[in-house]
């Protein structure tokens, strides 16, 4: 079985939008049938402008929307201050927290705790604690988010994780702090592996053509993660996510796709 969940849709169509945003709100419904809530984290980027964009596809074409019962959590923010622009936060905010459907209360959005920029490692431990207290698995100890929503950078890295950074061995915090990203801003924490891999889906985002060669890498690195015995062999840090189902799933534009024939 693939490692990966290929969706595409020709460049600039509302069937990008639409693709996303149909995944997105059938997360939700089943997760909000059997768990009361839908917990969904979502990098920075330009991720914010295509969830809103997805969401609003989906508001459009007449499926439901449930967010009332949505918690939001970031799968890394940079430690900057309340209402910066370069907050992930902030990009949710004015993209899609202000959306005419959202219904979400504030208590439900898991903003970091922003007396704490000035301190990368008590900030994370403070953002693990609060995740972990929604989202522990009753008696198995196991924090598992509905869905994450991540984004892939020219690098290959993604949230926080970047090519060659000590973070990608990291195997006991879910939530770490990093002060030396490559991308400024340099202060930050991040989702980790272990956190991503209990999550019960992982979806990411790529659009156009200057992702095409970084998602053909990506994907053949994925495929590779059933055939090798050390997950440090895979160099690429979005190609070493690997969810509780098994899988992640790739929406994609078609430009971005063009090079997919040998991973298909």
């Amino acid at each position: 079985m693939k490692s990966f969940n290929l969706q595409s849709a020709p460049s600039g169509s509302k069937d990008l939008a639409l693709q996303l945003g149909s995944y997105i709100a059938k997360r939700a419904a089943a997760s909000i049938d059997s768990r009361s809530r839908f917990v969904l984290a979502v990098s920075g980027g330009s991720l914010p402008v295509a969830l809103a964009s997805a969401l609003k596809a989906a508001e459009e074409a007449g499926i439901p929307l449930s967010t009332e019962k949505w918690y939001i959590l970031y799968a890394d923010e940079r430690l900057v201050e309340e209402g910066h622009a370069e907050s992930n936060h902030k990009g949710l905010e004015t993209n899609v927290y202000a959306l005419p459907f959202w219904k979400a209360p504030k208590e439900n959005i898991f903003q970091i705790n922003y007396a704490l920029v000035g301190d990368p490692t008590q900030c994370a431990v403070d953002y693990e604690s609060r995740i972990r207290n929604l989202c522990i698995e009753g008696n198995t100890k196991v924090v598992s988010v509905d869905l994450v929503l991540l984004g892939m950078g020219p690098d290959g890295h993604t949230a926080s994780l970047f090519p060659g950074h000590p973070l990608l061995n990291e195997t006991s915090l879910l939530i770490a702090p990093i002060i030396d990203s490559p991308k400024p801003p340099s202060c930050r924490i991040t989702f980790t592996y272990p956190l991503l891999s209990s999550a019960r889906d992982v979806a990411f985002v790529a659009y156009g053509a200057g992702k095409a060669e970084m998602l053909q890498r990506i994907l053949a690195e994925a495929e590779g993660l059933d055939k090798i015995s050390e997950i440090e062999n895979v160099t690429l840090p979005s190609a070493r996510v690997k969810p509780s189902s098994g899988y992640c799933t790739w929406f994609v534009c078609n430009d971005a796709a063009k090079l997919l024939a040998d991973v298909m």
